[in-house]
């Protein structure tokens, strides 16, 4: 008999643990605390936006941290934050002030509204601020912020820490990408005065321009993110829309530009395995400054075939 007692009192004590532990799982472990993501270091959060779209559209995320579901909308309101851009500027660059990026201008994006409402059936937690980007104009050669931080919350906690972000525009069109760095393959040949043409080949960087344009250096020069270089050894590449090829200086400045015709040339076709190429025939000629006499001309013949497509051969 006492064997029973002491049996059923441990199974009620054991009972009423379990009871507690459960409820203890019920109940909030953490506070609740509004909060911006990023990807990055820096509170960056980078988002590519489509030349092919006049207005290209993104979002940046606040969510509301916590170990149980929010149980009403949360209302968050954002506003701009050119405080935060002015730090990362000082960060990044200390006193060479020449360096300094400024926010991007509002003729290049429209945020319909500063507030959003986290939904509480969202798991996890979690509202969008959308962000709509007209991004014709914008150049590869620049770096783009949007600077944004929570104004106010309909909860009390916001993150010190993570309450601003720094919204990073990048481009891209159909045959680049400003983010991932697009590497075309590059054969051809190459004709100069008084020589016999000889092959030439390397990897080129292609960079975005517009919904139908793309710059890269011309024949096999070496690509550096550098305005003199650029100018004395680029050119830009316009695909039109029966995928003929206009090809001219990007600074006719320091180059000049004549496109050669030859059969198959200056096209953006597929090639024997279906591959889409940039077939190209041109001559060229530099000089080193404005008013200096160009150099003697260059003939090039090329066809570039994007990276990704290589892999999947």
């Amino acid at each position: 008999m006492k064997i029973i007692k002491i049996t059923a009192a441990f199974l009620c004590l054991t009972a009423l643990a379990a009871c507690e532990g459960y409820e203890m799982f019920e109940e909030e472990l953490y506070e609740k605390i509004v909060y911006v993501l990023t990807k990055e270091d820096n509170q960056v959060f980078s988002e590519v936006h489509s030349l092919d779209e006049d207005v290209s559209k993104g979002n940046v995320i606040v969510m509301v941290s916590g170990s149980l579901q929010v149980t009403e909308p949360v209302t968050v309101e954002f506003e701009s934050d050119p405080k935060a851009l002015d730090e990362y500027n000082e960060k990044m660059f200390g006193v060479e002030e020449d360096k300094y990026l400024k926010p991007l201008a509002s003729s290049f994006y429209e945020i319909p509204s500063m507030k959003v409402t986290v939904d509480p059936t969202d798991i996890p937690a979690r509202a969008y601020l959308p962000i709509h980007v007209m991004p014709e104009g914008l150049s590869p050669d620049s770096t783009y912020f949007i600077p944004l931080k929570i104004k106010s919350a309909s909860i009390d906690s916001i993150s010190e820490e993570h309450s601003n972000v720094m919204y990073r525009v990048f481009i891209k069109n159909k045959y680049a990408d400003q983010q991932e760095q697009t590497l075309y393959s590059m054969r051809g040949e190459k004709t100069e005065s008084g020589k016999v043409p000889y092959t030439i080949m390397t990897n080129k960087v292609i960079l975005p321009i517009s919904k139908n344009k793309i710059r890269t250096t011309i024949e096999q020069k070496a690509f550096e993110a550098k305005m003199d270089v650029i100018n004395s050894s680029c050119m830009v590449i316009e695909i039109n829309a029966d995928n003929s090829l206009t090809i001219t200086p990007f600074n006719s400045d320091f180059v000049d530009i004549e496109m050669v015709s030859q059969e198959g040339y200056n096209q953006y076709r597929q090639d024997s395995a279906g591959n889409y190429r940039f077939y190209l025939s041109y001559r060229y000629r530099t000089r080193s400054s404005a008013d200096a006499d160009f150099g003697e001309w260059v003939g090039i013949t090329e066809n570039l075939l994007r990276y990704v497509e290589i892999l999947d051969i």
